[in-house]
C-alpha cells in the first residue's frame, strides 16, 4: 500500500473518538488547518521565512496544506491524491477549491488550457505522481532523489540569516530624522535561497528556465546536448498522464457544467467498441474515469464539483473558497454517508472498497441538499 506521507488529521480516528458529533472540535480542528495553510502560505503578517516542503511519498486532502509555501520540491516518490469523496467528505479548508481550478495558471503552462486537470484530481481519486505535479504547478521542483535532502538541508543552513543577507548599502540617516522604515534590500531577500534550490533542483516549473545540471549524470562528447541538434532538455521529455486525460476529453469538462452530465459523456466514450488501438486506449481511460467517479459517495462528488465551480469564478479568492470548503466540510460530517462509511472502516478488517453510499447515482443527489451544504 502506498502509505500517505502527508494527510493532515485522520477523520477515522476523529469518528472513533466521537468527537465528530461535536461541532464545536470539528470547527477547532478545520480552524487550525486553516490556520495552517495561511502560515505556509505567508499570508500571516511579517513573515520572511521561505518555506521549503520535500514530500516524499504520497500528499493528500489537508496534507497539502504544507505544500501551499514558495518551494514544493518532488522527488521521484512524491504525489499527490484528494481521497477525501471515498470518505463521505470534501475538501478540507485549505484552498483547493481555489487552487485546482487554476492548476498551471501562475507560471502559464499547458495544464492552464484544460480545466479538466483539476476536475480529474478533484472527482475522481486520481493519484498525480510527480511528473503531473510538475506539469500543473502542484510542485514547483523536481530533485528526483530524495538522497540531496541532507546536503540541501547543510547549504540552506550555511546562508545568511534573512536580516544580514543585503546587497546595497543602507541609506545614511542624518542626525535628527525619524528611523527609515523602507528596507533597500527587500527584492534581494532570499535570493539565495532560490538560487540554492534551483542549483539541487534536476529542473524547474517553469519551462523557460531550462534544464539544471544534475551531478549524478555524467555527460561526454558523445551525448553533449550542445554537439546534438535533436538534444530535447528533461523537462519536456515528462509526460503526464493527468494532463493526457483533461487533453483527451477537453469538450466534455468545458461543455457540461454538472457532474452527471460529465460522467454520462465519459459513459457513452466507455461504451463504444473499436479495433483502432488509439480508440481503445481512451475507452479506457474513460472506464477508469467513470469506475473512479462512481464508487466514491455521490453527496461528496456532487459537493466537491459545486465547490469547483463555485471557487473557479472571477472574483473568488483563496479566503473565500476556504471559509466555503469549511462550512460543506462541517456539514457533511453529520451526513450518513461520512458515519457509514467510518463505521464499515473502523469494524471491518477487510480492504474491500465501501460503496454503500446514501444515494446509489450521482442523479439522485438533490440538488437543493447539495446547494444547503455549499451555501453561497
Amino acid at each position: 500500500d502506498n502509505i500517505p506521507f502527508l494527510g493532515g488529521y485522520d477523520p477515522l480516528e476523529l469518528y472513533k473518538s466521537g468527537a465528530h458529533k461535536d461541532k464545536e472540535s470539528v470547527k477547532q480542528l478545520l480552524d487550525g488547518i486553516s490556520d495552517l495553510s495561511l502560515a505556509i502560505r505567508g499570508d500571516a503578517k511579517g513573515t520572511r521565512i521561505p518555506v521549503i516542503t520535500l514530500p516524499l511519498g504520497l500528499v493528500h486532502d489537508s496534507g497539502y496544506a504544507l505544500c501551499t509555501g514558495g518551494y514544493v520540491l518532488a522527488t521521484e516518490n512524491t504525489s499527490f491524491r484528494v481521497m477525501n469523496p471515498s470518505r463521505g467528505l470534501s475538501f478540507d479548508p485549505i484552498g483547493l477549491s481555489f487552487i485546482l481550478p487554476r492548476l498551471g495558471w501562475e507560471f502559464q503552462q499547458k495544464s492552464a488550457d484544460y480545466v479538466g486537470c483539476g476536475l480529474i484530481l478533484a472527482l475522481s481519486a486520481m493519484e498525480a505522481n510527480a511528473d503531473d505535479m510538475m506539469k500543473t504547478g502542484l510542485a514547483t521542483h523536481y530533485i528526483g532523489s530524495a538522497s540531496k535532502l541532507g546536503l540541501l538541508e547543510s547549504s540552506l543552513a550555511d546562508l545568511s540569516p534573512w536580516n544580514q543577507q543585503d546587497l546595497l548599502k543602507q541609506i545614511p540617516r542624518f542626525y535628527g530624522q525619524p528611523e527609515r522604515t523602507n528596507d533597500v534590500n527587500e527584492e534581494y531577500r532570499n535570493v539565495s535561497v532560490a538560487n540554492l534550490i534551483h542549483t539541487f533542483s534536476t529542473y524547474g516549473i517553469s519551462e523557460g528556465e531550462g534544464i539544471m545540471f544534475d551531478p549524478n549524470v555524467i555527460t561526454t562528447s558523445e551525448d553533449d546536448p550542445s554537439l546534438n541538434l535533436d538534444h530535447e532538455p528533461v523537462y519536456l521529455q515528462q509526460e503526464s498522464n493527468l494532463l493526457h486525460y483533461a487533453m483527451t476529453f477537453d469538450a466534455i469538462f468545458k461543455e457540461e457544467n454538472t457532474v452527471f452530465g460529465i460522467v454520462e459523456r465519459l459513459k457513452e466514450v466507455a461504451n463504444r467498441d473499436s479495433i483502432d488501438e488509439e480508440v481503445k486506449e481512451t475507452i479506457i481511460m474513460a472506464q477508469k474515469l467513470v469506475r473512479r467517479i462512481e464508487q466514491q459517495s455521490a453527496l461528496a462528488v456532487s459537493v466537491v464539483y459545486r465547490l469547483m465551480q463555485t471557487g473557479g469564478q472571477r472574483g473568488q479568492s483563496i479566503d473565500s473558497c476556504m471559509k466555503r470548503e469549511k462550512r460543506a466540510q462541517m456539514k457533511l460530517f453529520q451526513e450518513q454517508d461520512f458515519q457509514k462509511w467510518a463505521k464499515y472502516a473502523a469494524s471491518s478488517n477487510s480492504n474491500d472498497l465501501f460503496t454503500d453510499w446514501e444515494y446509489k447515482q450521482l442523479n439522485d443527489v438533490p440538488v437543493d441538499q447539495v446547494q444547503e451544504i455549499v451555501g453561497s
